[in-house]
Parts: structure tokens; C-alpha cells; sequence
């Protein structure tokens, strides 16, 4: 994603975990970077998904909860671009016989828009998908807050809890399935070593 103040110089906006050819391969796992890993799938997609005009509107607009999602972009954080466009690049590993300093070679493919805030297609096609678009737009904070309003009145509480607390009650679970045979085996091994003593 690049941003501009005039459409002639294109500043890149820094990702936490995107592919850069100024650092190494960041590691990850078990963490899943969700915002860098969903644009790689929206470059797949020529026609682009909804959520990621919305978050490029969203940039134009200089939305402090989704500039929080990227890396550090000094550029642009008092004010936001007048454009954005949408570079896709395909990226390749240098190899030590190269000699190149760089992890990432990065080979150009094509762009894609760009947009300006106030572009009236961009706006209706938000409307028509179902995004408010107003001139104080519900910031990504305000919209988690209405979606747990909307989910308190649609679920009882046994499903507000399996919804906030699935990971650790399936973890439990499966260890209280799993701690016979845990038990079991180191019985088993207790008793193999006093066999040899």
C-alpha cells in the first residue's frame, strides 16, 4: 500500500510483519499476523475483498485504531495521504550465492487504483456493501463495541462464555481426556526402571 500528497512521489506504508527487503523474515508462529496475512490473500484476488477498500478508506482517513495495525509510518501520521494505490510486488529469498545483502528480492508486477477519500464511486460502493460512510465514520473501536452489544442480545450467557473462553475450556478438556493416559505412562516407566535397578 502506497500513499501520496500529489500522485508524482509514493511512500509505502510499513507493515509489522510484511515481507520487507530491509529486514529479515520476522518469526511468527504461533502468533498469526492477521492483518499482513489477509492482504497476501487480497493480492490473490483481483477484484480485491471488501474489508480491504474499507481499510484503505480508512487510511485515507487517517484512523488512528487502524494506523495502530501497522508498522511505524512517520509520514503519515499528522496528516493523512491525499491517494492511496496498491502495488503488487512478487517477492523471491536472495540466495547466498548472490551476494546480495537484501533477504527479499522483489520484482514489480502492477498497481492498482488509486484512490482518493472523497471518490465517489469508493463511497458508494462502501455504502452498497454495507458500510457506513459518513463524515465521522464509527472508528474500529466503536464497532467492536456495538458488535458485543449486538452478540449480548442474541446469545445467552453459556454462549458468551464458550465464545470468550473456547480456547482454554477445549485445552482443558482435551488434558483431563488426555491425563489417564499421561498417568499411565509414567507408571509404566516407574515401574520399567525398578525393573533394571
Amino acid at each position: 500500500i502506497q500513499g501520496s500528497f500529489d500522485q508524482s512521489v509514493w511512500h509505502t506504508f510499513n507493515f509489522t510483519d510484511k515481507a520487507d527487503d530491509r529486514r529479515s523474515p520476522p518469526w511468527v508462529a504461533p502468533h498469526q499476523p492477521r492483518l499482513d496475512w489477509q492482504m497476501w490473500f487480497s493480492a490473490l484476488n483481483p477484484n480485491f475483498d471488501r474489508w480491504f477498500l474499507h481499510f484503505i478508506y480508512k487510511l485515507l482517513n487517517n484512523e488512528k485504531p487502524v494506523l495502530a495495525l501497522l508498522g511505524r509510518n512517520p509520514l503519515f501520521e499528522e496528516r493523512p495521504p491525499r491517494w492511496i494505490r496498491v502495488a503488487r510486488f512478487h517477492y523471491n529469498f536472495t540466495t547466498f550465492a548472490s551476494g546480495d545483502s537484501k533477504w527479499w528480492r522483489k520484482s514489480y508486477v502492477s498497481h492498482h487504483m488509486p484512490l482518493h477519500k472523497d471518490d465517489e464511486r469508493v463511497i458508494e460502493y462502501l455504502r452498497e456493501t454495507g458500510f457506513e460512510v459518513t463524515s465521522s465514520m464509527p472508528t474500529a473501536e466503536d464497532w467492536m463495541k456495538q458488535s458485543l452489544k449486538d452478540n449480548k442480545k442474541a446469545s445467552t450467557p453459556l454462549q458468551e462464555i464458550w465464545t470468550l473462553h473456547r480456547f482454554e475450556i477445549l485445552v482443558t478438556v482435551i488434558s483431563l481426556l488426555l491425563l489417564p493416559s499421561i498417568l499411565n505412562y509414567f507408571r509404566k516407566s516407574e515401574k520399567r526402571k525398578k525393573k533394571l535397578e
